[in-house]
Formats: C-alpha cells, structure tokens, sequence
C-alpha cells in the first residue's frame, strides 16, 4: 500500500519497521527501540529538509520558510541570535506556521533548486516523477521515497553532503549505510508492486548535491556487488529486529568482554626498542 501526505509524524507511527530501525539497530537493539521513539531534528537535517522542498516541491520554499529576524541597523549585540529580541521574533514566525533559514541557507536552497533543474538528470526526474514523497509499507515494513520516476523504473534519493566526489560518496555510502537504504527500497518496492503498482523499480539513483557553494549536481547508482552487501545486511538486521520484537527484549550491549586493538599506526614500541 502507498499513501501521499502523510505527515513524518503519521509514517514514524506507524508500527512497520523502516530502513532507519535497521541502521539504528546495528549500534545495539536499544538505541535502535529508543530511537524509534525520540527521533529529532537537526540544524543538518533542517537544512536537508529545506533542501528537499526546495528541489522537490519548489513552489512550497517561500510558502513553507521564511527569512531569520534581521538585526536592527541599531542594535549592537554582538550575538544577535542570543538576544530576547531576536528569539521573540523568530518564535512569533514559528508560530505563525512557518520555518526559519539564514539568508545564507535561503540562497543555497534556491541555487541548489536552479541547478537541479537545469541538470540532465534532473530534467529527467522532473518529466517522470509521479509526486514526491509517497509513503509506501507492506508485510511489515515501510518506505519513504524521496521520488518515485515510474517512467525510468526509478528511485530517486536526493543527497546533499560535504563529499560529492565518486570515491567519496561512494565511502559515504558504506559509512551510512546508504547501499542497504537503496537495497531495502528496491526490495519493498517489489513487494507492494505483485499487489498493487502498475510500474516495476528497479533503479536506485543519488542525486547529490555538495552543500556549500556553488552546489554542483551529481548522480549515481551501486554496482550490482554493493547492492548485493546492502540486501545481505538489511536482511540479517531485520531478522534480528523480528526476534527481539517477538522477544520484547532489546539488549543494550553484546554482553561479554571483546578483545580490540589500536590502530596500527599507534603500534611503534618495537621501533623504540631498535626492533625490525
């Protein structure tokens, strides 16, 4: 089943289990469970979001943010956003129903937005794309895609990070397990559609975008053997998942004592003893 407007709060209640409980789960099953319960924002995924809406739904930016407070010509607070003045307006802006970026932020989101269209894949994206941000859940798990291309048999997922160069987003990818996410999309999105979607997915594609200027675009896809990794690992992790929920037991450790080592470069008291 795949649903559209659904709130965060909505798809984060509902009891499937998404890719996110699975990375969570490979620090330990309680943080995994506690995560699953206070997941908050950020100042990183604030600007993320922005950046969603601004590529993905560009005409929600200005309906949906607005302007910080500006510091009066006359105001000589060194730390303006310290100051009552400036945390009374930002507070009536909050509560009027909007949210808050820095100009710097604001212009980065309408220039990452321009170059996204202006670029091959994006102009692709934009003329295949059946709407943004479907919630999709079936047999006990859950999805949320950035941008479903039903024309391109495509996922898209919209990145944007400090390390958009092939070798280092692709160590970014194994970092954050973002080859078991595709993997895990891919996977659901096979599932529901032998029920109920017209078009097959069968293309993961990361539209990375660096996040300081001049916010270059960049697109790729996994290998065949790091996609195989992510479906091996996202399905022993939701294995586990089911048996500490059959359970009701989430261990907040391994429970016995392990040996580590240092790095190798920390390991030089042989040289000190004239050692080879």
């Amino acid at each position: 089943m795949r649903e559209r407007n659904v709130s965060m709060d909505d798809y984060r209640a509902w009891p499937e289990v998404a890719n996110s409980d699975l990375k969570n789960l490979k620090r330990s099953p309680a943080y995994a469970l506690w995560r699953r319960d206070h997941e908050k924002s950020t100042t990183a995924t604030a600007f993320g979001t922005a950046v969603h809406t601004a590529v993905l739904e560009p005409h929600l930016l200005d309906e949906q943010y607005t302007l910080e407070p500006q510091q009066p010509k006359d105001n000589e607070a060194k730390l303006w956003r310290g100051t009552k003045l400036y945390k009374a307006a930002r507070d009536e802006i909050l509560e009027g129903g909007k949210d808050i970026l820095s100009q710097d932020d604001f212009d980065s989101c309408r220039w990452i937005r321009d170059n996204v269209a202006k670029d091959p894949i994006g102009e692709m994206i934009a003329a295949t794309q059946d709407g943004t941000e479907w919630s999709v859940r079936c047999n006990g798990r859950k999805i949320r895609p950035d941008v479903l291309c039903p024309g391109a048999r495509t996922v898209v997922d919209l990145k944007t990070s400090a390390f958009a160069s092939p070798w280092k987003f692709a160590k970014q990818c194994h970092d954050f397990m973002y080859h078991m996410g595709a993997a895990y999309y891919l996977d659901v999105l096979e599932e529901v559609h032998g029920h109920t979607l017209d078009d097959d997915y069968e293309n993961y594609v990361f539209l990375v975008v660096p996040s300081d200027p001049p916010h270059e675009v960049y697109s790729y896809t996994l290998d065949d053997d790091s996609m195989a990794q992510g479906r091996f690992e996202f399905i022993r992790l939701h294995e586990q998942w089911i048996e500490c929920a059959a359970r009701n037991e989430w261990p907040a450790g391994p429970g016995v004592i392990q040996e580590i080592r240092i790095p190798q470069y920390g390991i030089n008291f042989h040289l000190e003893n004239g050692e080879a």
